[in-house]
């Protein structure tokens, strides 16, 4: 299921850009993508197969899956996005200092499943489906961003990230 996600990414960019009414067709993949992040975990653990390389290989394609549905805003709802375009580099900056730690303190990319970050996952998917498919839900999008953030904010004030020397 990881590796349909980080298929499916390409996917979105090409139906945004190529087709004259892709909402259907992005709704459908942007549901399916949460519904397989849900569904991996649940069965990963079920079946004991969850594992380091499992974890980051799934917040590998969550962050490659968003950045297409990001491309897609972009070339479908780009004057919506730039109302909040102070908010959503705020929150990719974060990421990227964030993801730049991980690799100085831990040596590779942490891994986060907090119940923050799933629910950020979460309102993402429904931020993006309102959207991209209904032009509705513009609160939404500053909402997930804001949540995104404080999310982010949380593992950092997090204990076990500042004193651990491993992260997963």
């Amino acid at each position: 299921m990881v590796i349909f996600r980080a298929l499916l990414a390409p996917m979105v960019v090409v139906v945004a850009w190529r087709q004259t009414q892709p909402e259907f067709w992005l709704g459908a993949m942007i549901a399916t993508a949460c519904l397989s992040d849900v569904f991996d975990g649940i069965l990963a653990r079920r079946w004991a197969t969850a594992t380091v390389a499992l974890r980051i290989s799934d917040s590998t394609a969550d962050t490659i899956f968003y950045l297409s549905v990001l491309a897609a805003i972009v070339i479908r709802h780009w004057p919506v996005l730039q109302q909040w375009i102070g908010m959503l580099a705020a929150l990719l900056s974060l990421e990227a200092i964030r993801a730049a730690f991980d690799w100085i303190k831990f040596r590779k990319m942490a891994s986060y499943h907090t119940y923050t970050a799933k629910i950020w996952g979460l309102l993402l998917a429904l931020a993006t489906i309102a959207l991209l498919c209904f032009d509705r839900g513009f609160w939404l999008l500053p909402l997930a961003l804001i949540w995104g953030s404080c999310a982010i904010w949380r593992v950092w004030r997090s204990p076990r990230y500042c004193r651990s020397g491993r992260m997963t």
